[in-house]
């Protein structure tokens, strides 16, 4: 047996440590790499992620240039190449794509290599649309270690992995890992031999890894004296294995390679938001920029978009994503995030400014003009929220009621509470409702009637305590007993039972990473119930000894608002009910005051629904999700639907869920320990001193249920999904007047082709790159428009087809996933 010595040295810039550490143990592991290739001359070193090599780059930069020698020596390879090794299943397919191109572009700009072989060691499971997306950025092979064998009907380590159109990609997965002990190589190598026994050629990942180390003269001493034996050991490139085997025949695999701690698809909820967030807005930037450049109204800034995608990109590593590091890497990560966000809302301003500079004057003084920017190719149908001052502070005790007109015509709008608690007649917060053209700016005018005060919900609970909420299409009851959903009905279908939205606590892990048989997820031990009035009081806040627990708190032609005040032990919850009385949507807000340990958290939704199924969006794709108990994973949506009926549950940053009987949990927080877990040699916490845990204090979630025929409902998730995520960016303004209304960026006629990305080119200011996907499973010509060009062309897209446009001189080209910046191989 040839045996292909793969070594690498996984370096997890953050885990158990924070960046600068993974830095410097990154910097001393290439060092030493490069030292042992200028001793051992037959000795092969692998590395991959460019924000290893752009530290040592900018660090120590004579490093860098003899690293670069012993790369076009053939002695120090390239592989993965992406810009770090992100969590694989949370991450938009835009998201993770950028991974690649960032890493494609770095690799290919300073050494002139374009890998063929992926690496994504540790990322705790890969979602099945990563196979296309692989395969047309120029991969030919895969090398994971997570899941192991035990999710697989066949022991082989090699297999092909098919996508959902059909693209294959060959996978290694390590079943040993991606390490070895540190001079420990000669006493594990006999035994994986022996195991590996009958193979013609196999493949052996070593190095010292996590924090970094890689090769060890005693292991590389070894290695050579085995050789010397007469054992077939070549130190080696995975790609070398590769064609090795490429004439065997393999198992093939059709699914996604999931689920591996499931934990890590909820610990550190606050990233995973913000990295929602983040994700969002920086698509939303990149699009408003193409469109005030195309225009010729600003300069497109991607230095700085660049810099917001890196916080993101970094955002990503598959032990900050997951939520498997220490609490000092989450404050890291909040704050790189949270500096993307403040770049993004700059850049909105500064394009939404830009994009408004041609609209008409405000000739009226007595209205508030309200510009709306839609960032999506498609109608936007969601109620618009925005809050605005009055011209001037009005010192009188009536209220000024606001009506929202477009083109002279009213639209359905009411007064909301605005965040001030200013007592004046002054700032406004106004919801209304009108479809938005794709891709455009839309103006609203406010005006006011003055009244006497501001108007009260007159909605009361009934004897038995439902507040029944009629809408155009059913209704919506919530019980002020149980402050739970008792009916959920549209076009005469009642598709709950009775008791749905029940937050549910359960006993929880240690470990970030899963359960390890502490959690049962058909066994909580409570849940969340009414405060009694008088603590209800004292909980909102307000000037009174009582307060009903469950009440109609604003009531207007778009929403009927319900709050319910929550407790469970010392945590303390709001629930928010948006009833949408236009379309039967019902939304849920939940701010949750949580102070337990060692428990986990589910919003529990069963449905009537029977014979079901429970799918959910994955990247660059759609797909079915197991229905029987186990946690698994999904994005932006997730939906239990049977041959006819579905209902879908929208999220803004909430990955992991179970489903049974029609009845789904979808994980809300785990208040488990930072990097904890119990090992051979002891369980943590065993030092008499304060220990922290994850998710003590506030956390925030907002819900959108979406139900009707399973045609409907399925065909219409992704557009809302992404109508919840990235919300239309909306401001009091009054525009300069000065030069002409620029026409619509982007329009796409089918509902299954998702608009991924509208940016300018990697490598000319003048060309702008559209990337479109199918997500539905559906073959579809869509025709895409682009009115700001005086463009239009049709796109034919097979079932889950990625396709990328570039547009340049008045024209959109086709071109390939990496716009033809980079070879492909």
């Amino acid at each position: 047996m040839k045996t292909y010595m793969f070594c690498n040295a996984h370096l997890d810039p953050v885990w158990l440590w924070q960046w600068e550490s993974g830095m410097m143990e990154g910097i001393s592991t290439y060092r030493a790499a490069s030292g042992f290739i200028d001793e051992y001359p037959d000795f092969v070193f692998n590395h991959n992620e460019a924000l290893i090599y752009q530290w040592v780059e900018e660090h120590e930069p004579e490093l860098f240039e003899r690293i670069r020698e012993q790369v076009a020596e053939g002695r120090w390879e390239i592989v993965g190449g992406w810009f770090l090794q992100p969590d694989c299943n949370m991450p938009s397919g835009e998201s993770v794509f950028r991974q690649v191109l960032r890493g494609r572009l770095y690799f290919y700009d300073k050494f002139g290599k374009v890998p063929v072989t992926a690496v994504n060691f540790d990322s705790f499971g890969h979602a099945r649309g990563l196979v296309q997306m692989l395969k047309k950025c120029g991969y030919k092979y895969y090398v994971n270690i997570r899941p192991g064998k035990n999710i697989y009907d066949f022991d082989s380590e090699d297999f092909i992995w098919r996508g959902y159109e059909g693209s294959e990609i060959v996978v290694h997965r390590s079943d040993k890992g991606y390490n070895s002990v540190y001079g420990k190589v000669e006493e594990e190598l006999p035994g994986w031999l022996e195991a590996h026994k009958g193979q013609k050629n196999a493949l052996y990942l070593w190095g010292v890894g996590n924090h970094g180390g890689g090769p060890s003269r005693k292991d590389l001493d070894d290695i050579a004296r085995m050789k010397a034996e007469g054992v077939d050991l070549v130190h080696a490139t995975p790609d070398e294995y590769f064609e090795a085997i490429r004439d065997e025949k393999l198992p093939v695999v059709e699914k996604g390679l999931n689920p591996i701690m499931e934990g890590c698809y909820t610990s550190i909820i606050r990233i995973k938001q913000m990295h929602r967030r983040l994700e969002n807005d920086l698509v939303m930037v990149e699009q408003m920029a193409s469109h005030a450049a195309l225009a010729g109204l600003a300069v497109y800034e991607k230095e700085r978009i660049d810099d917001a995608w890196r916080d993101l990109l970094f955002s990503e590593f598959h032990d900050s994503l997951p939520g498997s590091c220490i609490a000092p890497v989450e404050e890291d990560v909040i704050r790189m995030l949270d500096h993307g966000l403040e770049i993004m809302n700059q850049l909105k301003a500064k394009y939404f400014l830009a994009l408004c500079a041609g609209q008409e004057k405000l000739k009226d003084g007595d209205t508030v003009p309200i510009f709306v920017y839609n960032p999506h190719p498609f109608p936007y149908s969601q109620p618009v929220d925005v809050e605005f001052m009055l011209p001037r502070q009005l010192w009188h005790k009536d209220f000024s009621d606001p009506r929202v007109y477009c083109n002279g015509e009213k639209v359905p709008s009411q007064a909301a509470k605005e965040a001030s608690n200013f007592s004046m007649d002054w700032n406004k917060r106004v919801i209304f409702a009108h479809e938005l053209p794709p891709g455009a700016m839309t103006r609203f005018d406010v005006r006011f009637r003055v009244i006497e005060k501001r108007p009260g919900p007159v909605l009361k609970a009934q004897r038995n305590g439902d507040i029944r909420v009629e809408t155009a299409r059913g209704q919506v009851v919530v019980n002020a007993h149980s402050g739970l959903v008792t009916s959920y009905v549209v076009d005469g279908t009642e598709y709950i039972k009775a008791g749905a939205m029940s937050v549910d606590v359960y006993d929880d892990a240690v470990s970030p990473w899963g359960g390890d048989g502490v959690f049962n997820p058909q066994c909580p031990m409570g849940s969340f119930s009414p405060m009694p009035a008088g603590e209800a009081a004292d909980f909102a806040g307000v000037r009174s000894s009582s307060l009903e627990p469950v009440l109609v708190t604003e009531e207007g032609e778009v929403y009927t608002v319900i709050e319910a005040y929550m407790q469970y032990h010392k945590s303390r919850m709001v629930m928010r009910y948006l009833v949408n009385k236009l379309t039967g949507v019902l939304e849920l807000e939940l701010r949750i005051f949580f102070a337990e340990r060692e428990k986990r958290l589910k919003l529990r939704v069963p449905t009537l629904l029977e014979e079901t199924e429970y799918m959910g969006q994955t990247i660059f794709g759609r797909e079915k999700l197991p229905e029987d108990m186990q946690e698994c994973v999904s994005q932006y949506w997730q939906a239990i639907a049977n041959q006819e009926k579905a209902l879908a549950i929208i999220d803004d940053g909430v990955y992991g869920s179970h489903c049974k009987d029609g009845t789904a949990g979808i994980t809300l927080l785990r208040s488990v320990g930072y990097g904890a877990g119990s090992m051979t040699w002891g369980p943590p916490y065993q030092d008499k001193m304060y220990h922290e845990r994850m998710e003590q204090g506030e956390r925030r979630y907002r819900f959108l249920f979406l139900a009707g025929e399973r045609e409907e409902v399925l065909g219409r998730a992704d557009r809302e999904a992404a109508m919840f995520n990235r919300r239309v960016y909306a401001q009091q303004f009054c525009p300069p007047g000065r030069g002409t209304v620029p026409a619509a960026l982007v329009r796409i006629d089918r509902e299954n082709v998702t608009l991924s990305c509208f940016k300018r080119s990697e490598r000319s200011a003048d060309a702008y790159i559209l990337r479109v996907f199918e997500a539905q499973g559906k073959a579809v010509t869509a025709k895409i428009e682009l009115p700001i060009l005086d463009v239009s062309f049709e796109a034919s897209l097979q079932p889950f087809e990625i396709k990328v446009y570039k547009i340049e001189n008045g024209a959109a080209a086709e071109t390939d996933m990496l716009e033809g910046a980079v070879p492909l191989g």
